[in-house]
């Protein structure tokens, strides 16, 4: 559709020089499609939402692992120091004391029962140095009895407070652990000693990834059974653009505009209407300039011919102006011959003239396409009119002159726009009547409409060239062999003469027997007191 691609480095037209990219973005590299950028961003951003609500979860599930780690731990503790009797506990000296061995039998069972994998422990306060503890009753295999222990703040909580504690997860060189403290209390209610039970973190972090690995594949499948979903959802954002993308390369290489599905997303749709009114405009454009195209095609063929006709035209009168001067300026004449070279030399001045006025007439009228004036005209003054400016035609060539329905119609006009075009019709209708000598003109009123009708009996038109009759400098038939060829400017000057009068001409036959030509009138209005005019005659010999 369009002849030449919306570039900038296109020849240099118009639109060749519009600047379709700022010079800040000019060389550089094609960015990414932003179909793919919306499909990228579309799933990272579900993907960093699933991460999120992942570690959400798992930070929630650890608050509540470690929660329930210490809430176990504490049970356990508060119910193996509740069957462990203080002043038993006070009277241990040795890993070999009775107590001793039944306190860690006693502590086995309850490890054994909870499925625990690390030690418990009984801690007393270290007389000589209150912020440390000693080991007095544990469930090792190798009893570590005496040996001190810092006082942790869950211990010393604990001996505080006569309350079981939990612990934090905190760290030592033996590890990083989730501990319980639940006070060994005598029977008057004091605090002899502390059990421990402890718990490695690492315990935690293994149901942490257990449950981390669940939660993972949960969301893998939630991702899963979304992800259709958020490419259908992504396809239908980028799909409209998509559309614009295509419609623009369209445009862009010069094909047809095609009407984009309406999308329901408002920029999108005001970017559609803002690319059809471009195309639109760009296709009105386009036909302009291949009406521009036309026209100057058409005015070049103008010129050529132009040159051929006028040049062949004026070379006939020029020749036997240049030979008749020649003869009057070298040989010797008498007053009869050197009085027939000078009607000669101005018979063929005034036919140069002739065709130079026509010419100037033909330029002028283009000129001034509207009349200055319009008013009512007699049609048969017209007629007379233009038959007497061809009175000499008429009578040389001995035509007859038939004049029929031409009285009390009056048509609407300029006058010498109308006298121009019937002496134009008339003078075609003479040159090219061969034979015959006849010529009618028909007039008859339909509706507000004045029908003129002047048919010859000559040559007529070819289905050839009936087409371009009306072109300026056309004529019928081989210009340098036609024995009349003429300036091909009858007909065009003649219908140039009626444009902007509501008058129209148009050949309405031709034929092997002649042509037909058919002009139209607007009705005029009679003028009251009109003078009259001559009556018709059914023939007018010649004149």
């Amino acid at each position: 559709m369009f002849p030449f691609p919306l570039t900038r480095d296109h020849g240099k037209g118009r639109l060749g020089k519009l600047p379709l990219f700022s010079d800040r973005n000019r060389g550089m590299p094609p960015k990414k499609r932003f179909t793919q950028r919306v499909l990228v961003f579309t799933i990272g951003s579900l993907a960093l939402v699933f991460l999120a609500l992942t570690l959400n979860f798992l930070r929630r599930e650890y608050q509540l692992l470690e929660q329930g780690m210490r809430d176990k731990l504490l049970h356990i503790a508060a119910t193996a120091a509740q069957s462990i009797s203080g002043e038993e506990h006070e009277q241990i000296r040795g890993p070999e004391d009775p107590a001793f061995l039944k306190f860690r039998s006693l502590l086995r069972r309850i490890k054994r029962a909870n499925h625990l994998k690390t030690e418990l422990y009984t801690l007393a306060r270290d007389p000589e140095n209150p912020r440390m503890t000693r080991f007095v009753v544990m469930t090792n295999e190798k009893p570590f009895f005496g040996d001190r222990y810092p006082e942790t703040d869950g211990l010393w909580r604990a001996f505080e407070s006569g309350k079981p504690q939990t612990s934090a997860p905190y760290a030592d060189k033996h590890g990083s652990w989730v501990s319980a403290y639940a006070p060994i209390k005598s029977k008057d209610g004091r605090v002899v000693a502390v059990l421990e039970v402890d718990q490695r973190e690492s315990h935690l972090a293994a149901l942490i990834y257990r449950e981390g690995w669940q939660a993972f594949l949960f969301s893998l499948a939630i991702l899963g059974i979304a992800l259709p979903f958020v490419i259908r959802f992504g396809n239908s954002l980028t799909r409209p653009i998509k559309d614009l993308c295509r419609m623009t390369r369209r445009i862009q290489n010069g094909k047809p505009f095609e009407a984009l599905p309406e999308s329901k997303i408002l920029e999108i749709h005001e970017l559609q209407l803002a690319l059809s009114k471009l195309a639109h405009v760009l296709r009105d454009r386009e036909q302009l300039i291949q009406e521009k195209l036309q026209t100057l095609e058409e005015t070049d063929v103008l010129r050529r011919n132009l040159i051929t006709v006028v040049s062949h035209e004026l070379k006939t009168p020029l020749t036997g102006i240049v030979a008749a001067a020649e003869f009057l300026a070298t040989i010797e004449l008498n007053e009869e011959e050197r009085l027939e070279f000078t009607q000669d030399l101005l018979l063929q001045s005034h036919s140069m003239a002739a065709i130079l006025d026509r010419l100037i007439q033909f330029s002028a009228l283009q000129a001034r396409p509207l009349p200055h004036q319009l008013e009512d005209i007699p049609l048969p003054r017209a007629v007379e009119d233009s038959l007497e400016s061809l009175k000499q035609e008429v009578s040389q060539g001995h035509f007859e002159i038939g004049l029929m329905g031409l009285d009390g119609l009056w048509i609407r006009g300029e006058e010498s726009r109308i006298r121009r075009a019937l002496l134009e019709v008339l003078k075609n209708a003479l040159e090219h009547s061969a034979h015959s000598r006849k010529i009618q003109i028909e007039a008859h009123q339909n509706g507000s409409s004045i029908e003129l009708r002047i048919r010859d009996q000559g040559t007529g038109i070819s289905d050839e060239t009936l087409e371009s009759a009306f072109a300026p400098l056309s004529q019928d038939g081989n210009l340098l062999v036609g024995k009349k060829a003429g300036l091909g400017m009858g007909l065009p000057l003649a219908k140039l003469s009626l444009e902007g009068i509501d008058a129209s001409l148009e050949v309405e036959s031709t034929g092997p027997k002649g042509t037909t030509i058919l002009i139209r009138f607007v009705a005029g209005t009679p003028l009251l007191h009109a003078p009259s005019i001559a009556g018709e005659s059914k023939k007018k010999p010649a004149l």
